[in-house]
């Protein structure tokens, strides 16, 4: 796979991407609109997390990335009919691991949630933890059903075939955001619990739609085989072994944002969740795209061992990284409060909650480059099928996580000092893992290249923004504008930057044009089917 293909296939995962998180940012509002940042939402939040965060490990990490080269080495060498006998036998295994683990999850939630909202604990506030509690086990068969959607996206990425992978949150937002509009009207402490049946619902039909089109049109025939001593199933969960023990040391990390959240008061953890998935909309859009697209080149790459390429590759995908992140951590910070209050402020929402988010925004969205660095990282690891670097690499920046959590949290920044912990841990992650690659592996990125391409994104997103932040202050001083002037403001800003931003890039950089073109092709060829 060429540049030209990285980016297209990039392309196709951006725009489905793009429609999933638009009904991700629509879910997010109507809950919002519907609870504020109350203690209800922080019970959703809480709960939510618990099995979600099997999402992080298998979805994002290992599973997912592991599958493929294990699965394509398989059907290559043995056949398309024992590479589905391998994956049947996988699926077998893995679904009752992950029925055992919801089990243990399932009996020890009271305690768990403690933990997670031990604020709310201390506060003896019995109604909102119980109602946490009761969440959390509606929501469980999420972690069972998320380990069988893993698998399943890592074998159609091993076919190329990213779209239906890519599609599936939509079923979940869609099935959250009919119940919000259903069930709009219900008391608070009724809606959480619908709405956490609604997200388990969500995750059964995504399962569904990969499961059925994978026996329906790839082929696949589902056996009840159960063969423990088949050495590629040895192989894969050795593979994945360090995923579940950084899902341990995940945690940790977890336990300790949530009590310190919970601890500072009512909200903080809506807040944080809500500032948070504004930071992953880019990430997801963008990195994620160029990441899942990278997989099968680096691959390719490992095994012909053409490290010059692999160099190369890695390198312009970071350099795309830089182009399309930049401009959002700058955009963030300059119009922070128009971005929150044009998505969120209505009904129950309130002006002060808009202020709360806004500022955790701007600590997360300076990490936002680390991020997604990270995750092309993660998938050059796993090419190289090394599991444990990333574990370790891991383990490191979740403890320093929790150090800077504990130093940064009772300063003036607050609950800011637990989003700030959050990007500096990721960027001494990212910081190791480039070390590790080099000094384990002899590859790393070029660093000339990647330093030209940051400093000339940096100059010129700060020249735009500067004068945006100029005008802004010295015409429009009031943060809270009205509705509708806000949402024109804020779309003619976006337009107007993103017009010189691109148009400085093709300038100035020689991979600006190229990049530009390829994406603008593909969106025009997507519309079109």
């Amino acid at each position: 796979m060429s540049r030209k293909s990285i980016v297209k296939s990039s392309g196709v995962i951006s725009i489905i991407t793009l429609f999933s998180r638009f009904t991700g940012l629509l879910r997010t509002m109507l809950i919002s609109q519907v609870l504020g940042a109350s203690a209800f939402q922080d019970a959703f939040y809480a709960a939510f997390e618990i099995p979600v965060l099997l999402r992080r490990v298998l979805g994002e990490g290992s599973l997912s990335f592991v599958i493929v080269p294990v699965f394509t080495e398989r059907r290559h060498k043995h056949g398309t009919a024992d590479a589905w006998r391998f994956l049947s036998n996988v699926f077998n295994v893995l679904a009752l691991l992950s029925l055992l683990l919801t089990t243990f999850f399932y009996i020890i939630a009271p305690y768990i949630i403690r933990i997670f909202m031990w604020g709310y604990y201390q506060r003896q506030d019995w109604e909102i933890l119980n109602i946490a509690v009761l969440c959390t086990r509606i929501m469980l068969p999420i972690m069972f059903l998320l380990a069988l959607v893993a698998l399943l996206m890592g074998v159609y990425n091993s076919f190329k075939r990213f779209a239906l992978p890519t599609v599936g949150p939509v079923f979940i937002n869609l099935t959250i955001i009919i119940t919000c509009i259903l069930f709009y009207y219900v008391p608070h402490a009724t809606f959480v619990i619908i709405l956490s049946g609604s997200a388990t619902l969500g995750l059964l039909i995504r399962f569904l739609s990969l499961y059925i089109p994978l026996r329906k049109f790839h082929g696949f025939k589902h056996h009840w085989v159960w063969d423990v001593k088949d050495p590629g199933l040895r192989k894969l969960f050795l593979l994945i072994a360090p995923g579940f023990i950084g899902m341990l040391i995940a945690y940790f990390n977890i336990f300790v944002d949530k009590m310190l959240a919970t601890w500072i008061g009512e909200g903080v953890l809506t807040y944080l969740g809500n500032a948070n998935y504004l930071v992953e909309f880019p990430l997801a859009l963008f990195a994620t795209a160029v990441g899942t697209a990278l997989l099968p080149t680096i691959a390719d790459n490992i095994v012909q061992k053409d490290f010059s390429s692999l160099q190369k590759n890695m390198t312009f995908a970071m350099e795309v990284v830089i182009m399309l992140l930049l401009p959002c951590i700058f955009g963030y910070i300059v119009l922070r409060e128009n971005i929150v209050s044009l998505l969120f402020q209505r009904q129950n929402w309130t002006p002060q909650a808009t202020l709360n988010t806004s500022w955790a925004l701007i600590f997360y969205s300076l990490g936002l480059l680390f991020y997604g660095f990270h995750r092309l990282y993660v998938a050059v690891y796993y090419a190289f099928k090394d599991v444990y670097t990333p574990l370790k690499t891991g383990a490191v920046a979740m403890l320093s996580n929790v150090v800077l959590n504990l130093l940064l949290f009772r300063t003036f920044l607050s609950f800011g000092g637990l989003a700030l912990a959050t990007s500096l841990a990721m960027g001494l992650n990212v910081s190791l893992m480039e070390w590790r690659l080099e000094k384990k592996h002899g590859v790393g990125i070029k660093w000339p290249p990647l330093v030209r391409t940051f400093v000339l994104a940096f100059g010129i997103n700060t020249f735009l923004f500067s004068v945006v932040f100029y005008l802004k202050n010295a015409f429009f001083p009031d943060i809270f504008m009205e509705g509708g002037f806000n949402f024109f403001f804020t779309m003619a800003v976006i337009a107007v930057y993103a017009v010189l931003y691109w148009g400085a890039m093709v300038l100035f950089h020689p991979e600006g044009k190229r990049v530009l073109l390829l994406i603008v092709k593909k969106v025009k060829k997507e519309e079109k089917k």
